[in-house]
């Protein structure tokens, strides 16, 4: 008689609720070591994610899927450029590239709605593309590590934006004495995103990760191209004897990479600020390397964990009622990404403890 054993797929599935949950164990115990209440601070953590059915929790719900569709568009970013052996760690730079340019053409441009938001969301994709597109140049052709040259276009982006753009030619001009907001003027109202529920303050901003997240699957399990990626991602050298262009598959997931994450920096910028603020709160891209990574790299694992962690982000606001400091999503983040770094260790547990339980199961039908 043959046990049946947990199939690698189903492994691959499974470690990152794992370690999802164990960082929630781990949490737990955190905060009870620290002379918190565990039990309050959870309750408040999920009341806060929104998941009960009254109109405040709704109202938070819509928060959480707004922090969720930034997540999973800088997840997406990461991921797809892993897939194609990149580490993209230049999405914050471009998350800053997007959003500026949906700030200046959400300025300059007064079209039609139906127009406009789909044009502002084409020309920052292709910004942000053409900025990453600088780091696949350096490394294809002259040797520099995507890690080393996107770091430092994060700087220049962030440099150039912040400290020229915002306070110089995009600036809000003011008469002598009068204070003005910081920043940049407010877009027009037909470059703000629709509201799909206008009461709880719902907007598409959720469908556009789910689209991405969609596009992104298909084109890398459904197209020639997506095989191309995943492929120069696990052998170069074997994918280029197979008659691969590396060079081009490379420039082309890098772009598309840059796009996404330019993206998600107009959604924030469209959806939410509704302006480029004068300092922009850091650390949007490196929560995609997160979400990349708890995810494991699929499009939908990197949604789940969008949405898990956009409710994480939200509920962590109402736990600072009983006494826990709001970085408690971040070090519950943290946690994720260790447990998953450590997938060997799971995937070692999952094994050792599955197949007594399937053998038992199988034991018993006979």
């Amino acid at each position: 008689m043959i046990i049946p054993r947990l199939e690698e797929k189903k492994i691959d599935f499974l470690v990152p609720f794992v370690a999802v949950l164990t960082a929630l164990v781990f949490g737990f115990i955190l905060i009870i070591l620290t002379g918190g209440d565990a039990f309050k601070g959870y309750q408040n953590l999920f009341a806060g994610m929104g998941l009960w059915p009254d109109r405040a929790q709704l109202f938070r719900l819509a928060r959480s899927l707004e922090n969720a569709s930034v997540l999973a568009l800088t997840g997406l970013s990461v991921a797809l450029a892993f897939r194609c052996g990149l580490f993209n760690i230049g999405v914050e730079g471009q998350f800053l590239v997007g959003a500026i340019s949906a700030a200046y053409f959400g300025i300059l441009l007064d079209l039609p709605s139906f127009i406009t938001i789909p044009l502002i969301l084409v020309i920052s994709f292709i910004h942000g593309g053409l900025w990453a597109s600088i780091a696949t140049y350096l490394k294809l052709k002259r040797g520099v590590h995507e890690v080393i040259s996107t770091i430092m276009l994060n700087w220049v982006a962030l440099n150039l934006i912040e400290n020229y753009l915002v306070v110089g030619p995009l600036r809000v001009p003011a008469d002598p004495g009068v204070v003005v907001p910081t920043g940049t003027h407010t877009i027009n109202a037909t470059a703000q995103l629709w509201s799909i529920i206008p009461a709880i303050g719902l907007k598409v901003d959720i469908i556009i990760a789910l689209l991405a997240t969609i596009a992104i699957y298909l084109l890398l399990f459904r197209t020639s191209l997506g095989y191309e990626i995943r492929a120069v991602g696990y052998n170069q050298e074997a994918s280029r004897y197979s008659g691969i262009n590396v060079d081009r598959t490379m420039f082309i997931a890098m772009f598309i990479s840059g796009g996404l994450a330019a993206i998600s920096g107009a959604v924030l910028v469209m959806s939410v600020l509704h302006s480029y603020p004068a300092v922009f709160r850091p650390g949007y891209g490196f929560d995609g390397i997160a979400m990349a990574l708890v995810g494991n790299t699929t499009p939908f694992g990197v949604l789940s964990a969008g949405l898990f962690f956009g409710g994480v982000r939200q509920g962590a606001a109402m736990m600072q009622l009983v006494g826990i400091h709001k970085s408690f999503a971040d070090i519950l983040q943290a946690l994720a990404v260790i447990f998953v770094a450590a997938q060997g260790i799971i995937r070692y547990l999952l094994i050792k403890y599955a197949k007594p339980i399937t053998a038992t199961a199988v034991a018993e039908d006979v």
